[in-house]
């Protein structure tokens, strides 16, 4: 009886690099090398004696202006706050009365809508105004559409409805405003809603100047904007997609310059932060990592292969003439599970410091190291402490690709965080006592 040979990709990748080691070009370190070499600076890894050949120079030369216009690398991303684990970044748009500024200070990666900005009123003088925006009003004539919703009662009589959605059984009370209009929304005016195309540029600010409504009878009716209502003093008009912030209301939605139809792939890096109130602090959870093949890895698995070639010290056995119980100073936890340990800034900010533990294995002592780029494993890393809630946090990193308009690709990696799984526990404790094994 014969059984398919399964492989974790781990070794996948092993086989791979012992294959390729020797016989293949590491053609990044290859570019790195010809680069400092260019600039008069030590190479990273020597070259060959072969490299001063006749000609060589000039293949050489010729495969780094290759290399580099294939790719297109930032020393860094301003935009990515690491404390916060999001993007920040701003657009402006100089008017000529009028100097708007679009801070997305807390975006988190993914698509981004209008939604994303808030309007800061505070630094909109940072936009030059030199070379004011061009605005153009344009015209448009449409027949509106209705909105259509499951479950909305039909407006004709003898026709069958949909009965996915009963409205008759919601139970209200008569304190309950939001489920009252809800249901009056739909059950008495919900054929009354209609929307009208409006085509705008993206990378622009739109606004709607004046609406008039032409209704069957050739009557003529200005719809005035919401926040024109007479409201209660003390009050404010209500006003939906409108761009706010720092107590002000612009009339403008901003059409951002987003991509299209974009590639995602599955996450290289994927690190949880979460909360453990049992040891009082908080973990950076690596799930995947990224491997030699750009392909994710399981941290999990490859502390698993860790503990199997260098297991744990076993406990003591008891002896008869000897104590019965032993002392654990603390347990350990598994190598992905960075620890997180509160420290507070000189100015009384809390922040989560990325720590390390020293782990105890059968040939000696382990240290507890973020290898996600994610954790910043090459410098100190901090976290805001109010940016781990009790849900906690998600961050990916993955390739994202797209084509612009021209055709042309672009390929770069972005990131992405999304509220995690809740609380969790590394199994850390501390001051255990444990009855000894007997011996055989």
């Amino acid at each position: 009886m014969s059984r398919p040979i399964r492989r974790t990709r781990t070794a996948i990748v092993c086989v791979f690099r012992a294959i390729a080691a020797g016989r293949v070009t590491d053609g990044e370190a290859l570019y790195q090398t010809v680069n400092a070499l260019a600039n008069g600076q030590p190479a990273p890894i020597p070259l060959p004696a072969e490299a001063s050949n006749p000609g060589m120079p000039q293949v050489l030369s010729d495969f780094a202006a290759y290399r580099k216009s294939l790719f297109s690398e930032p020393a860094q991303d301003p935009a990515w706050q690491s404390q916060h684990l999001d993007y920040a970044f701003a657009l402006g748009s100089p008017l000529p009365n009028d100097n708007l500024l679009l801070d997305a200070s807390d975006f988190p990666g993914g698509h981004l809508d209008w939604y994303s900005f808030d309007l800061d009123s505070a630094q909109a003088n940072q936009v030059a105004s030199a070379n004011p925006a061009t605005v153009t009003p344009v015209t448009f004539n449409f027949l509106p559409n209705h909105v259509i919703f499951r479950g909305m009662p039909d407006p004709r009589w003898w026709n069958f409805e949909d009965a996915v959605t009963d409205f008759g059984q919601l139970d209200a009370d008569h304190v309950d405003l939001a489920k009252l209009l809800v249901m009056e929304f739909a059950l008495v005016y919900g054929n009354d809603w209609f929307s009208v195309p409006v085509p705008t540029p993206i990378g622009t600010l739109a606004r709607v100047t004046t609406l008039v409504v032409t209704d069957t009878f050739g009557v003529r009716t200005l719809i005035r904007p919401s926040e024109q209502t007479q409201v209660n003093p003390g009050e404010r008009p209500w006003s939906m997609f409108k761009l706010s912030g720092q107590g002000r209301r612009s009339d403008f939605i901003t059409m951002a310059p987003t991509l299209g139809l974009v590639d995602d792939a599955d996450a290289l890096e994927e690190v949880l932060f979460l909360r453990d109130d049992m040891a009082a602090m908080a973990w950076a959870v690596e799930h995947e990592l990224q491997g030699d093949l750009d392909s994710p890895l399981d941290a999990y698995e490859m502390y698993l292969q860790r503990i199997k070639n260098d297991p744990l010290p076993p406990p003591p056995k008891a002896t008869a003439d000897g104590p019965k119980i032993y002392y654990t100073l603390e347990t350990s936890v598994p190598d992905n599970w960075i620890p997180m340990v509160p420290v507070q800034s000189p100015q009384n900010e809390l922040f989560l410091r990325r720590g390390t533990m020293e782990i105890a294995t059968s040939s000696g002592f382990v240290f507890l190291k973020a290898h996600a780029l994610i954790l910043e494993p090459q410098h100190p890393f901090f976290v805001a402490d109010r940016v781990v809630s009790r849900a906690g946090i998600m961050v990916d990193r993955y390739f994202r690709r797209t084509r612009s308009a021209d055709g042309s690709t672009f390929v770069w990696m972005a990131r992405k965080s999304q509220l995690g799984r809740g609380p969790g526990w590394s199994g850390l404790r501390f001051d255990i006592v444990r009855d000894m094994a007997q011996s055989a």
